[in-house]
């Protein structure tokens, strides 16, 4: 099963735990993850309502249509007692292993001799600051769980995984910091000329040969 097909079919826990808080729509649903779960998982509204659907389809949810006055009605899905069941055998079950993480700005860095320094170190600082954006929504995430501990359940649980979210955004500014750092205090070299250099390097034993050729041509003549 490829990322794809395997973050796909994880959705569909996904929604059945958004459910076992509270009825939501669709809209309800996406605003949630958005405002709480971000920081580790994310669904789009293209792949929310399919979900939906064969979820219903299912019987694991049931869809309630609240008509709107002067507005689009809202279709409210609320978990069923066989989706609480496959959610918790779900929960119960073993967890898969983290795929390997993506990263664009890795994958430029490790390639980094091939371009400007300065260029590379300026997509190390736009990530900082990125790192230091998220910072800031997750502290007020985490001042609005802390509000709500004593209210609700969820509210512990909610925390651990935001100060998860808090430990990975600060050591990668912390990396983001260094890196920038580091390379600003580096020559470097731009691609072209490393490229430069190892063609010179590679063709530097020709261009010696026909040198010896020209003095031997040019000692002829003399003669």
């Amino acid at each position: 099963m490829s990322l794809p097909d395997i973050s796909r079919a994880k959705s569909r826990f996904a929604l059945l735990g958004l459910l076992s808080i509270r009825p939501m729509s669709g809209y309800d649903i996406r605003d949630f993850i958005s405002k709480g779960l971000s920081h580790f998982w994310n669904e789009s509204y293209g792949n929310i309502y399919p979900v939906l659907r064969r979820l219903a389809e299912e019987g694991l949810v049931t869809r309630k249509t609240e008509r709107g006055k002067g507005s689009p009605d809202r279709h409210v899905y609320s978990l069923t007692p066989r989706g609480r069941d496959v959610l918790l055998e779900w929960l119960q079950g073993e967890t898969e292993e983290e795929p390997p993480v993506r990263s664009e700005l890795l994958l430029k860095t490790f390639f980094g001799a091939q371009i400007d320094t300065m260029t590379l170190k300026a997509h190390v600082e736009r990530f900082a600051e990125q790192q230091r954006a998220r910072l800031g929504r997750l502290r007020s995430t985490v001042v609005e769980i802390e509000k709500a501990r004593k209210s609700d359940p969820n509210a512990l649980f909610w925390h651990l995984t935001v100060r998860r979210g808090l430990i990975v955004a600060e050591a990668r500014l912390r990396w983001a910091e260094e890196t920038a750092r580091a390379l600003n205090g580096h020559s470097g070299r731009t691609g072209e000329s490393s490229g430069n250099e190892k063609i010179s390097n590679a063709t530097r034993p020709s261009l010696c040969a026909r040198r010896r050729l020209n003095i031997r041509k040019t000692t002829g003549r003399l003669k």
